[in-house]
């Protein structure tokens, strides 16, 4: 019999496979930007879905088995979901406060789209060394 962690290790396997090989025989440079370079595009709703998908996952885990990581890990999973989707702003239709609109790059109720974590100084030069490393350019 087929141990399930290995079926869920070649399901998980075998999407990342999929989903980043696709890029590589689409024909139109374009057309790849649209699908992975655009804000709420295929691959960014796909994502925000997984994150969602994952989060459940971990909690209904945790129901049976009680090993604390895996609702630290489903919390992280939920965490993402909420930042990919602005924490419900547009679906609410919620200003973002003016002072996070000054430190945010899209404007959005959002940690991960603030400057600091862009790969762009104050200077507008690129930065380097371990702002670079951990920055989103």
């Amino acid at each position: 019999m087929i141990n399930n962690k290995f079926i869920y290790i070649i399901a998980a396997t075998s999407w990342l496979l999929l989903s980043y090989s696709i890029l590589f025989i689409l024909p139109d440079e374009n057309l790849i930007i649209s699908l992975a370079g655009k804000e709420d595009g295929l691959v960014e709703t796909a994502g925000t879905i997984l994150f969602l998908l994952s989060s459940l996952m971990f909690f209904m885990t945790f129901s049976r088995n009680k090993n604390f990581f895996i609702p630290l890990l489903g919390c992280f999973f939920l965490l993402c979901f909420l930042e990919e989707i602005s924490w419900g702003q547009r679906i609410f239709n919620m200003d973002t406060p003016q002072s996070l609109k000054n430190i945010n790059v899209q404007k959005e109720i959002n940690i991960h789209n603030l400057k600091i974590f862009e790969g762009l100084n104050k200077d507008g030069n690129r930065k380097t060394g371990l702002a670079l490393i951990f920055s989103s350019g």
